[in-house]
């Protein structure tokens, strides 16, 4: 057995605390907080969407996006309107101060992301990238009881 400093679960759950604990200052500086600059990203890249997609792009329960959006809407950085499609359906929308916000967190992000990388060739960098995509997918390719959906790559 590996040294548990060589373990991939304590290395990836270290290497995540290590990079939030960069990221968090750029969030504060923006006035965002944990779970903000996701769905602001994913308004600015997307548009304006209806809220259950945004529960499903990111695996959030949608009562927690629910109460997440509610916070946003406080401040300013999004908008909640009825879809005239189906009155059912709200949808959301960044406003220009999420946007600014979203960018002034983009700015250190991006420093704390050039932190991480240091050492890496271009190389290197994607292959890593590539590496943790694959693991995403094998572990997000679960059944709920653990079994491995059946392997179509």
């Amino acid at each position: 057995m590996p040294p548990s400093h060589r373990m991939f679960h304590i290395l990836l759950i270290q290497t995540y605390h290590a990079y939030m604990g960069k990221v968090r200052p750029h969030m504060a500086r923006a006035g965002l907080s944990n779970g903000q600059p996701k769905i602001l990203r994913y308004l600015r890249d997307h548009g304006s969407c209806p809220q259950r997609e945004l529960a499903e792009f990111y695996h959030i329960e949608p009562a927690t996006v629910s109460r997440l959006l509610d916070g946003m809407e406080d401040q300013g950085l999004i908008t909640r309107t009825v879809s005239p499609a189906s009155r059912r359906t709200t949808l959301v929308e960044i406003t220009p101060k999420g946007s600014g916000c979203f960018e002034q967190f983009e700015e250190g992000r991006k420093l704390a992301e050039a932190d991480a990388f240091c050492g890496f060739t271009p190389q290197q960098r994607e292959e890593f990238l590539t590496l943790l995509e694959l693991i995403h997918a094998n572990v997000s390719d679960t059944k709920d009881d653990g079994a491995k959906k059946e392997d179509t790559r």
